[in-house]
């Protein structure tokens, strides 16, 4: 009797492509935005919606994502993976004389765009 491990990526050549895909895509993002390695999953998180965004030629030239939803993907609001960017701070949290700022990387995750401090 023979036993099927169709459940595991290395004996799915499809699944194991995709996941080198990703890890390839956020290993280039992470290099490029100069961010530690600590920033593995956003990259990882960016890879895959970037990808879920992008036709294949599996669905005849569609996203999956409008496979999926029956919809184009609204893709107007993407910027660069870990891109500088200043978030305001409001008036009741800061001094008059500090800065109304922060200095932030901006995050990509289900479509929202989130900030978190640099280090």
């Amino acid at each position: 009797m023979r036993k099927n491990y169709s459940e595991t990526p290395e004996l799915n050549g499809v699944a194991e492509r995709l996941n080198r895909t990703l890890i390839e895509s956020a290993r280039s993002m992470l290099l490029d935005a100069k961010l530690p390695k600590s920033y593995w999953a956003e990259a990882v998180s960016t890879a895959t919606y970037l990808k879920n965004r992008s036709p294949t030629r599996a669905a005849q030239g569609k996203t999956p994502y409008e496979e999926w939803h029956g919809e184009k993907p609204n893709v107007d609001y993407i910027r660069e993976f870990g891109c500088e960017v200043y978030a305001h701070i409001l008036k009741g949290e800061c001094h008059k004389l500090n800065s109304k700022s922060k200095k932030c990387i901006l995050n990509l995750r289900d479509g929202q765009l989130e900030t978190e401090t640099s280090t």
